[in-house]
C-alpha cells in the first residue's frame, strides 16, 4: 500500500489583463517538485490555450471554466512514472476574446 500523500505544493496566479495572444508563463520558475496533478482555473471571460512547452497548444480552457489533469490514474503515486518533471513551466495565451479582469490560477499537486 502506498505511503505517499498527495498535497498541493504550488499556487500561482496570473492577472487576466496581462494575458495576450502570445505565450506567457503562469509559473515562470517551473515546478519546485515533480507534479502528479494539475488544476488550472480560468476566471476570466476569455478562452485560453495551455502549453507545456511554450510553442504548441496542448489544452483548451473555456472562459469561466477549470481543467484538472491527473497523471496517476493507472498507477500508484510512489512509482514516479506518470509525473510532470521538476522545472516544467506551464504557459497560457488567450483566444480571440479579450480578458475582462479576473485571473488564471495554477495549482500543482505532488507527493510527500
Amino acid at each position: 500500500m502506498s505511503k505517499d500523500y498527495v498535497v498541493p505544493f504550488e499556487l500561482t496566479e496570473l492577472d487576466g489583463l496581462s494575458i495576450t495572444a502570445a505565450w506567457k508563463a503562469i509559473n515562470p520558475d517551473g515546478f519546485l517538485l515533480p507534479c502528479i496533478r494539475l488544476r488550472i482555473i480560468n476566471s476570466t471571460y476569455a478562452h485560453m490555450f495551455i502549453s507545456y512547452d511554450g510553442y504548441y497548444s496542448h489544452e483548451f480552457l473555456d472562459a469561466r471554466d477549470e481543467l484538472e489533469i491527473n497523471f496517476q490514474t493507472n498507477s500508484s503515486p510512489n512509482n514516479k512514472k506518470s509525473m510532470f518533471s521538476k522545472g516544467t513551466i506551464v504557459y497560457v495565451k488567450r483566444g480571440v476574446d479579450i480578458p475582462k479582469g479576473h485571473s488564471v490560477k495554477l495549482i500543482a499537486y505532488g507527493t510527500i
